[in-house]
């Protein structure tokens, strides 16, 4: 009977951990999604200067 108790808190233990390594997981896959989504918005916003205040529209 104590080898079956604690075979299921092994099997409970771990499938909580696994249950954390999902979510963190998860989560720095959101996080790594949001930081490239910014740096692209600041490159696209630099573009975007670099053209508005050229030559061609010095009015800009």
């Amino acid at each position: 009977m104590a080898n079956l108790v604690e075979s299921l808190v092994s099997i409970v233990i771990a499938g909580e951990l696994a249950a954390v390594a999902i979510l963190g997981g998860t989560a720095l896959i959101g996080y790594a999604k949001v930081t490239a989504a910014h740096v692209q918005l600041i490159q696209t916003a630099k573009q975007s200067r670099v053209v508005l205040h050229s030559k061609e529209n010095p009015g800009f």
